[in-house]
């Protein structure tokens, strides 16, 4: 197990948006699963420092955190990264034994990074559409020549 404790001074207030540096104390402390060493997995315990916002009524308080890993992750972005190349001609099933983690956690290091929902403002244009061929010549596709 490795501690580490975070530099960084200040984040961002998350009702507000404004950055903030009033130091507030220390977060419930976290670990997360970070890259092997020699074949050893490496767990990193880290108390997320928290700041109380001057600027919004209350003064509420928000949970810095650091760009090497996502709060709502119980791992490190490296890591899910390693996992991710990992899963190239293997299957979930093939990773979650080879790295002694449950098929589930792969699944949503998988699912993590892939939004939902399709934002379809954001799409301008269809330029190019792909139409499964195979599915026409079996006679699948409700297409017309």
């Amino acid at each position: 197990m490795v501690t580490v404790t975070s530099e960084q001074k200040g984040t961002t207030c998350q009702h507000c948006g404004k950055s903030i540096d009033k130091f507030y104390g220390y977060s419930k402390e976290i670990i997360v699963r970070h890259l092997p060493i020699l074949e050893k997995p490496v767990w990193i315990k880290i108390k997320p420092k928290r700041y109380q916002c001057p600027y919004c009524d209350n003064g509420p308080t928000t949970t810095q955190t650091c760009g090497w890993y996502d709060s709502k992750s119980p791992h490190t972005k490296a890591y899910e990264q390693w996992l991710l190349r990992d899963l190239i001609n293997s299957t979930i099933t093939d990773v979650s034994m080879k790295r002694g983690i449950g098929k589930a956690a792969v699944e949503g290091i998988i699912n993590r990074p892939i939004h939902q929902q399709v934002d379809w403002q954001k799409i301008k244009a269809m330029p190019l559409l792909g139409i499964d061929e195979i599915a026409l010549k079996k006679g699948q596709g409700f297409f017309r020549h």
